[in-house]
Order: structure tokens, then C-alpha cells, then sequence
């Protein structure tokens, strides 16, 4: 899973967001309820939303934002919903 996520991480950065995601999601399903699963699904999002895929960006928003509310990615996931 970690490896996987740091894959999609460079895809993400190389601006190859559709591959990207593809794995983070992957990543995601695989990951089961590690801590890792906050970032792998606030940077699917990202990826989602990069790619015009709005409505599954917010699903994904919403998700780390009602499972980890006061993470590391609660408040970003909140800014990027109220967009």
C-alpha cells in the first residue's frame, strides 16, 4: 500500500493525475484502515478534481473529512468542499 501510494504520488506530480488516481484508488481498497488511508484518499481527490471529476473529488472530500475530521487533511477537505 505505501508503495503504491508513493507511486501515485509521483504520477500526481508529473502531471499524470488520471494515473495517479487510478492507483491511489487502488491503494485505497487494498489499505484497510491503516493511518496512510487519510492522505492516499485527500490525494485521490485532488487527482479527481484536477481531472474535472468533481463529483467524486467531493465524495472523496467528504470521506476524509468524516473519518478524520481533525486530521491532517480535515481542514483542507472542508476548503475544498465549500469551493
Amino acid at each position: 500500500v505505501t508503495a503504491t501510494y508513493w507511486q501515485g504520488l509521483s504520477l500526481k506530480s508529473l502531471g499524470q493525475p488520471a494515473q495517479a488516481a487510478d492507483l491511489l484508488k487502488s491503494a485505497a481498497m487494498g489499505a484497510g484502515d491503516v493511518p496512510l488511508l487519510e492522505s492516499i484518499l485527500f490525494q485521490q481527490a485532488l487527482c479527481e478534481r484536477q481531472l474535472g471529476r468533481v463529483a467524486e473529488a467531493r465524495q472523496l472530500f467528504d470521506s476524509v473529512l468524516g473519518k478524520w475530521p481533525k486530521g491532517e487533511f480535515g481542514d483542507d477537505s472542508l476548503h475544498a468542499l465549500a469551493e
